[in-house]
C-alpha cells in the first residue's frame, strides 16, 4: 500500500475535482469523526476516521492511483466509505480516483449509503474483530503468550481469539 503517496497528492485529487465539478470540497480532514457500534463485555466498540470532504453534502473519499483507475472499485475501497457514511449518518458518498500518470485525471463514482452491505459484509467483522480484541485486553496470559510467540504461534492465538462467540452486552 502507497498511504503516504495517497495522503502526500490527496490536494490535488480533490482540486481536480472541485474544478471539474464546480464545487467547494470542505470538511477536508478538519475532525475525527466516531461512531458507537456495540458494548462487548462492558467495552464500547467504536469505529471512527478522517473523512477526506464534502461537497453538497456528499462524502468524498480521495483514492490516488500510480497508473490506472481501478474497475470494479476495490472492495475494502468501497467499504472504507460505507463506514465514512454509517459514522456520519450520510446517504450519498462519491469515490474520487485521481491518477498521477502524464496527464492528470480524476473519476469519480457514486457509492450511496448501503444498507445490505453494512449489514452483512462490513458489520459482523468490526464486531468480530472487536470482540476478538476484548478477550485479548481482558486476558493478560493470552496478552504474554501473543507477545512471546512467533508468528505462526500469534496466528493461532488470533485464530482462536477470532473464533469466539460475539458477546453483546448492549
Amino acid at each position: 500500500m502507497h498511504q503516504g503517496f495517497g495522503a502526500k497528492h490527496e490536494r490535488a485529487g480533490i482540486e481536480q475535482y472541485e474544478q471539474q465539478r464546480r464545487v467547494e470540497v470542505k470538511e477536508r480532514n478538519l475532525a475525527f469523526h466516531k461512531k458507537k457500534l456495540a458494548t462487548l463485555a462492558g467495552c464500547d466498540l467504536l469505529v471512527g476516521g478522517k473523512i477526506d470532504g464534502r461537497a453538497d453534502g456528499t462524502v468524498l473519499e480521495i483514492k490516488n492511483r500510480l497508473k490506472r483507475f481501478l474497475t470494479p472499485l476495490p472492495k475494502y475501497d468501497v467499504a472504507q466509505l460505507q463506514t465514512y457514511l454509517f459514522i456520519l449518518g450520510a446517504k450519498d458518498g462519491e469515490l474520487v480516483e485521481h491518477l498521477h500518470a502524464d496527464t492528470h485525471k480524476t473519476k469519480a463514482t457514486k457509492v450511496p449509503w448501503d444498507e445490505e452491505m453494512w449489514r452483512h459484509q462490513i458489520e459482523p467483522y468490526l464486531l468480530r474483530f472487536g470482540s476478538a480484541l476484548t478477550y485479548l485486553m481482558e486476558d493478560e496470559a493470552a496478552q504474554e503468550d501473543y507477545v512471546q510467540a512467533d508468528a505462526g504461534q500469534q496466528r493461532e492465538i488470533i485464530k482462536y481469539l477470532w473464533s469466539q462467540d460475539v458477546q453483546r452486552t448492549d
